[in-house]
C-alpha cells in the first residue's frame, strides 16, 4: 500500500467531514449572501431612480422648449417683451433664457464672424450621453444636403 492511500480517509468518514465543512461554509457565507441580496436590491432601486430622473429631465427640456416657443409666438403677434413677461409671469432673466432656448432650437447654430470655432454650441440642453450626463438632447441641426453635380453631356 502506498503512503498516499494510507492517509486517505475512509469514504463514510470523508463524507461526514465534508458535510460538516459544507455546513460551516454555509454559515460563514450567510452574511455575504445577505449582503449580495441587499446589493442587488439597492442597485435596482438606484437604476430605477436614475431612469426616473432621466425621464424627468427630458420632460423639463421639452417643457422649456414649449414655453420658449410660446414666448416667441406671443412676441410674433405684436406683444412687447414687457407685456409677454407679464402675461407669462416670468421675470426678465427667465424670459430671456426661455426665448433663447426657443430661438436656438429653431435656427442652425453658426459661428460668429471672427470666431475660430465652427462647432455648434449647445443651447437647449446637453448634447451627448456621458456617465455624468445620461440625457441625450441633440442641438437642432437644419443642414441641407449638398447638391450633387449634374452630369454634363460629353461633347465630341
Amino acid at each position: 500500500m502506498s503512503t498516499y492511500s494510507r492517509h486517505m480517509p475512509r469514504s463514510s468518514e470523508h463524507a461526514q467531514a465534508e458535510a460538516v465543512a459544507r455546513q460551516r461554509q454555509l454559515q460563514a457565507n450567510e452574511p455575504r449572501r445577505d449582503r449580495d441580496v441587499l446589493e442587488l436590491s439597492l442597485g435596482t432601486k438606484f437604476e430605477r431612480a436614475r431612469r426616473h430622473r432621466d425621464d424627468a429631465a427630458e420632460k423639463v427640456v421639452a417643457a422649456e422648449l414649449e414655453m420658449g416657443n410660446t414666448i416667441v409666438e406671443l412676441l410674433a403677434i405684436g406683444n412687447s417683451p414687457e407685456r409677454v413677461a407679464k402675461l407669462t409671469g416670468v421675470d426678465d432673466q427667465e424670459f430671456k433664457r426661455l426665448r433663447k432656448v426657443a430661438e436656438s432650437a429653431e435656427s442652425p447654430q453658426t459661428p460668429m464672424p471672427g470666431h475660430s470655432s465652427s462647432a455648434p454650441q449647445p443651447s437647449a440642453g446637453p448634447t451627448e450621453r456621458t456617465i455624468d450626463n445620461p440625457i441625450h438632447t441633440p442641438a437642432p441641426v437644419a443642414m441641407r444636403p449638398t447638391p450633387r453635380r449634374q452630369m454634363q453631356p460629353e461633347t465630341t
